[in-house]
Formats: C-alpha cells, sequence, structure tokens
C-alpha cells in the first residue's frame, strides 16, 4: 500500500467525528505536554509563554492499516481536518487559538503525534513566598469525560526554551488530580496539576531575585 491509496481509503472509509475506541479499548488514552519555547510576558498577575503542545494517542481503527505500510514508510503524515483529534483546551482561556495547527503523523500500531503550537495565557497566579509566584495552567478535553478520554502528562520540556535576558526558568513537575467541576451537578475532572504532584515551574528573576512556580493542570472530566 502506498502513501496515496492509504489517504484515499482513510478518506473514505473513516469518520473523523467518532471517538477512538472498541470493545477491548473502550477508553481513548492521551499523552499531552508543554515545550515551553520562550516567556513573552511575566508580571506577578499573569504569565504568557509561547509553547508546543506534543500530544499523543493510539487511534484503534487505522492499527491495522497502519502495520501494511511499515515496510515502505516509518510514518504517514495526515491533514489534521481529516483525522479524530482530542480537544484538549485551555481552560482558562477557551477561545485561545492554535498559532500552527500542522499535520497528524501516524505511526505503525495506529500511534497517532500531533504537535500543535499557541500563545498560552493565565491571570491564575500567586505570590506563595520566599519569592516565588506561583502560575497554574489547566488543559483538559472540552467534551470528553474520564469514561471516554484518559488524559496523562508528559510533563514540560524546556529543551526548545530560549532563554530570556530577565527571567530564568529552574525547575519543572507535573500532576493528575481529581475535582468536581462548577459547571454542573455531577460533573467530574482528574487532571495533571503543576506544583503538587505536578508540572511546576520556578522563574527565578535575575534582577529582583523573584522566582516563579508554573502550575500545569491537565484535567479529564467524568460525569458521575
Amino acid at each position: 500500500m502506498n502513501e496515496d491509496d492509504f489517504l484515499s481509503l482513510l478518506i473514505t472509509d473513516y469518520n473523523r467525528m467518532v471517538r477512538p475506541s472498541n470493545n477491548e479499548e473502550p477508553i481513548t488514552n492521551v499523552n499531552h505536554s508543554l515545550a515551553i519555547q520562550r516567556i513573552v510576558k511575566f508580571n506577578s498577575n499573569e504569565l504568557i509563554v509561547d509553547a508546543w503542545m506534543p500530544t499523543t494517542w493510539t487511534d484503534t481503527r487505522l492499527s491495522a492499516a497502519a502495520e501494511r505500510f511499515r515496510d515502505d514508510f516509518s510514518h504517514i503524515s495526515i491533514p489534521q481536518s481529516v483525522v479524530w483529534i482530542p480537544d484538549i483546551t485551555l481552560y482558562q482561556r477557551p477561545t485561545t487559538h492554535l498559532d500552527y495547527e500542522p499535520n497528524v503523523l501516524l505511526y505503525g500500531g495506529g500511534r497517532m503525534v500531533y504537535v500543535p503550537s499557541s500563545r498560552i495565557w493565565t491571570d491564575d497566579c500567586k505570590d506563595v513566598g520566599k519569592g516565588i509566584t506561583e502560575c497554574s495552567f489547566q488543559f483538559g478535553p472540552w467534551s470528553y469525560d474520564t469514561d471516554d478520554v484518559n488524559l496523562k502528562s508528559d510533563g514540560i520540556s524546556m529543551y526548545e526554551f530560549r532563554a530570556h535576558s530577565e527571567f530564568e526558568i529552574v525547575e519543572s513537575t507535573a500532576v493528575r488530580m481529581d475535582y468536581k467541576g462548577p459547571c454542573c451537578e455531577g460533573y467530574w475532572a482528574s487532571g495533571i496539576r503543576t506544583g503538587f504532584e505536578a508540572s511546576t515551574i520556578n522563574i527565578y528573576n535575575k534582577g529582583t531575585s523573584r522566582s516563579v512556580d508554573i502550575i500545569y493542570n491537565m484535567l479529564s472530566v467524568s460525569v458521575k
């Protein structure tokens, strides 16, 4: 099977509106992380950063077909408009738009890799003493609960980070947490919280000896 045949088959027989699942794997496992590129703005009340958001999952509907091209290709690049993509959203600002929406890479076994980029913002910042400000980002599926999507965090990567003249990021962590959503009765979420078991980034202000904990929360909703 060549790439053209595979993509033609995908467009014909694949429903991108349906979440990938089957009787053996009824829940879709999704891994999400942040790769911080640069600090755009930081003060005691808000933080803005540019970041890549690597996201991976397995599309069981494409597993068998993906195995058929492994001898010819290591992966196939698929337009993100024709496959299912988890609707991971920044809860503090749901209207955040992606700056770049790349193709999705399909690997053997149906493994999907999607790495969009965005400028993300939070005003969920607080002074926790000792010159540390803690800022929290909360991410989670917008329309799926924990019976549908199991969200996991791969933490925060600083590999692509560009040094800032004023601030230095010195630490990061990530954690999963459970909470009851405030919007409606029976609305539950579990997620990843920085700073607790969490995705925390400490930002050190070179001029004032002030640092920041960036809290990165991954939230999976469950309706009970």
